[in-house]
C-alpha cells in the first residue's frame, strides 16, 4: 500500500511500496493519503507565510512529480495553473515560483481563498484532465504579531489565526518543531532529534496549547511553531489512466525561538 506524507517542515514526500507500511521517519505528518493502488503523481500548490524580523512574505510555489512502477520520474507533457505552464526541470519534475518577478508575486498573492484551475496533459493531448484545486486562505494577518511575548515551559500558549469557512478538511495542524542543530549548538548534551509535537484542530481560529506540552523539549532547546491546512482531490488521466492527487496548501512558520524555563 502506498503513502504519502506532506509535512509541515517543508513538503516532504515519503513513499513506501511495502503493503500496510507505514514511514517513521517523520511523524507525525500535516497529510497521509492511502490508497488501496499505487500513487505516483502529485500536483501541489503551496503558499507559505514566513514570520521573523525581515521577511513577511507570502511565498508561492506549484510543484508536481509523476513517477514510474520503479520509483523513477518521469516526463509529462504539461501542467498549467490558469493557463500559466510550470517550467520543466531536468530531473522529470515541474514547478514554478511565484517570487521569480514582481507580477508573478502578485499573482501568487491572489490565490490565497481562491480556485485554481490546473490542467495537466499527460502522454498526449488527449491525455489531459482539467481540475479545480482550492487554496485555502492565509493563515495569519500580521505574522510578526503572532508570537510576541517570550516561550516558557509549563505555561499555556494560546495561538490565532484567521479561519477559512471554506477549509475542505475543516481542520488545521499545528506542529511544534524541535531545532536540532541550534539546540545542539547551545547544549551538546540534548537531543540529536526529536519528532515534532503536533495537534490537528478544528478551524475555528484559535486553539491553546496545552501548559504541560512543552515540557516534550528540554529547557534551553531551540523550537519553532508551523500551521497549515490542505486542500485534496484526485482524478484520473483518462488515456493513461495515470492516478494524480492535487493539493492546496497554505502554511505559516516562525523562527526558531528558545524555550525558556517556567514562570515562578
Amino acid at each position: 500500500m502506498k503513502k504519502i506524507l506532506v509535512l509541515l517542515t517543508g513538503i516532504v514526500m515519503l513513499y513506501s511500496c511495502k503493503k500496510n507500511d507505514v514511514s517513521s521517519n517523520f511523524s507525525p505528518p500535516l497529510l497521509s493519503i492511502t490508497d488501496s493502488s499505487p500513487v505516483y503523481n502529485y500536483f501541489l500548490l503551496r503558499t507559505t507565510q514566513l514570520s521573523d524580523s525581515t521577511d513577511t512574505t507570502l511565498q508561492v510555489q506549484a510543484l508536481s512529480t509523476f513517477w514510474d512502477e520503479h520509483g523513477n520520474k518521469v516526463p509529462i507533457i504539461s501542467i498549467s495553473v490558469n493557463g500559466r505552464m510550470l517550467g520543466q526541470n531536468a530531473d522529470h519534475s515541474l514547478s514554478l515560483n511565484y517570487i521569480d518577478s514582481a507580477s508573478l508575486q502578485e499573482e501568487g498573492k491572489a490565490f490565497a481563498g481562491t480556485n485554481l484551475q490546473v490542467r495537466v496533459t499527460g502522454t498526449s493531448a488527449s491525455d489531459t484532465a482539467n481540475n479545480l484545486v482550492y487554496v485555502p486562505k492565509k493563515l495569519i494577518e500580521h505574522p510578526k504579531a503572532f508570537l510576541d511575548s517570550p516561550i516558557h515551559v509549563g505555561v499555556k500558549l494560546p495561538l490565532s489565526w484567521v479561519p477559512d469557512p471554506n477549509n475542505p478538511l475543516g481542520t488545521v495542524t499545528i506542529q511544534v518543531i524541535y531545532d536540532a542543530l541550534k539546540s545542539t549548538a547551545a547544549n551538546p548534551i540534548f537531543p540529536p532529534q526529536l519528532d515534532p509535537l503536533t495537534f490537528v484542530v478544528d478551524d475555528n481560529g484559535s486553539f491553546t496549547i496545552p501548559d504541560n506540552a512543552l515540557a516534550y523539549f528540554p529547557v534551553g532547546a531551540y523550537i519553532s511553531f508551523h500551521i497549515a491546512r490542505v486542500s485534496e482531490i484526485k482524478s484520473v488521466l483518462p488515456v493513461s489512466g495515470k492516478k494524480v492527487y492535487y493539493w492546496g496548501v497554505s502554511d505559516f512558520s516562525t523562527p526558531s525561538v528558545v524555550l525558556l524555563p517556567g514562570v515562578q
